[in-house]
């Protein structure tokens, strides 16, 4: 079944913007600081989600610079825009639609981003491709990943369960295509990308107050588009399952694998 990128992360905005920010907020920082962004840089976010790259881009780049943003989720964009807007964060624009469908002039920014997004690509290779067409000379490539933990132990705890109750569900997950380096390098040269990457890892710890705060966090990612595809009855049998594994067991964090890569055009 395809992967309904747009219902799962409009209906998830609020949560995503709340876990993101509660103990993701360091992937964004970790990919700024790999593209080094300066005063007067003109800088795209790719899958921008609720904003939090671009908006501190801004910030960096200053008032000679600017940032974009594109999401495909109008709850993103909204919340993306409102954090800008209380943050007073003027030279930062935020637009609604996909990243497969970005027309730039070639040579048009500094730096190029897409944290946590671009396997949710229909065509990596043709995204990679204008990516690397749209930096200019020097410009910097900064993309992070998923690795091989996603939500560590919850996500394999609900997979196991889900597909107890519905043995015929097959789930679709994006965000494998790309999980290692390998996997990523094969683009990168499938779009005719030579440049070599600086590849970086990070496993993010998120701690929980309660084992019952991991649904709530699988469910403001990708996870989410899962459920959505289950009836109510089996949705609420996964659910109870889920939580009574993750209190008999006292789990109180969730790990989140993440790979970075950078190029230098």
């Amino acid at each position: 079944m395809k992967f309904d990128e747009l219902n799962t992360y409009d209906q998830a905005s609020d949560g995503y913007a709340k876990v993101s920010r509660a103990y993701m907020a360091g992937i964004p920082r970790t990919v700024l600081k790999n593209l080094q962004v300066a005063s007067g840089d003109h800088v795209l976010d790719l899958a921008c989600g609720p904003g939090d790259l671009a908006i501190e881009a801004a910030r960096r780049a200053g008032p000679s610079g600017l940032a974009i943003g594109v999401d495909i989720a109008p709850g993103m964009i909204s919340n993306a825009r409102e954090t800008a807007r209380q943050g007073a964060v003027k030279n930062v624009e935020f637009t609604l639609g996909s990243m497969d469908n970005i027309i730039y002039p070639p040579e048009s920014f500094d730096a190029v981003a897409c944290s946590l997004g671009i396997f949710f690509s229909r065509d990596m290779v043709k995204l990679l491709e204008t990516a690397w067409r749209i930096l200019k000379p020097g410009g910097r490539l900064g993309l992070a990943t998923l690795g091989r933990n996603f939500a560590h132990p919850i996500s394999g705890v609900f997979l196991d369960h889900l597909q107890m109750h519905d043995p015929a569900f097959d789930p679709v997950m994006p965000w494998r295509e790309v999980e290692t380096t390998r996997d990523l390098t094969l683009r990168l040269r499938s779009a005719g990308i030579e440049a070599t990457p600086v590849f970086g890892h990070e496993d993010v710890v998120g701690e929980l107050d309660d084992p019952r705060e991991g649904w709530e966090s699988l469910m403001s990612g990708g996870f989410r588009n899962f459920a959505m595809q289950l009836e109510e009855e089996t949705l609420r049998k996964v659910k109870s399952d889920v939580n009574k594994w993750m209190t008999d067991h006292s789990i109180r964090h969730l790990v989140l694998g993440v790979n970075y890569t950078t190029l230098v055009k």
